[in-house]
């Protein structure tokens, strides 16, 4: 299978095969491919690429924080956050305060998918209705990607929150 050329199902089978691979002559294949038109090309190399000890075009990771589709999104602040110099959990806890909605529901998704007990203990209830309340009315793709991610944080204090958004 090869990064540069063939189908899109090639692409993304090479990844798998490249998934647990550290090599650093691979960041800059790999770093092409998040310019790639699919989606889960691009979810892929930034999962590929949180494993690498290279110079990332981490700019253009940033800019897929705010990608459309929830996984991507968690994919780049996860690589992101495995990049950065130095302690993450200040940066951890500015990511979940931003202005910008898209990094903190990504800040939530990495602490859902990745994140220790410590870093699970940054979300509690009130956080996480402020967060998703207003931000995911109306759609019901967005709606049960918000159930799917606060079903993972195993709290009990939001299960009624879960109710809610189940019944709308």
């Amino acid at each position: 299978a090869s990064l540069n050329g063939g189908s899109e199902r090639q692409i993304i089978y090479a990844l798998e095969v490249l998934g647990t691979v550290s090599a650093r002559r691979l960041v800059e294949p790999v770093g092409q491919l998040l310019q790639h038109e699919a989606t889960e090309v691009r979810r892929r190399a930034l999962a590929v690429l949180q494993n690498q000890a290279g110079p990332l075009d981490l700019a253009r990771v940033e800019e897929l924080v705010d990608a459309e589709d929830m996984e991507e999104s968690i994919e780049a602040f996860y690589c992101l956050y495995r990049h950065y110099n130095g302690d993450a959990t200040p940066w951890l806890r500015a990511a979940l305060a931003a202005e910008k909605r898209t990094w903190r529901k990504a800040a939530v998704g990495y602490i859902v998918e990745y994140g220790t007990a410590e870093e699970r203990n940054l979300l509690d209830a009130n956080y996480m209705r402020s967060l998703f309340d207003r931000s995911w009315q109306g759609s019901v793709t967005e709606r049960l990607g918000a159930a799917r991610i606060l079903g993972r944080l195993h709290q009990p204090d939001l299960g009624d929150y879960l109710d809610e958004l189940a019944r709308e």
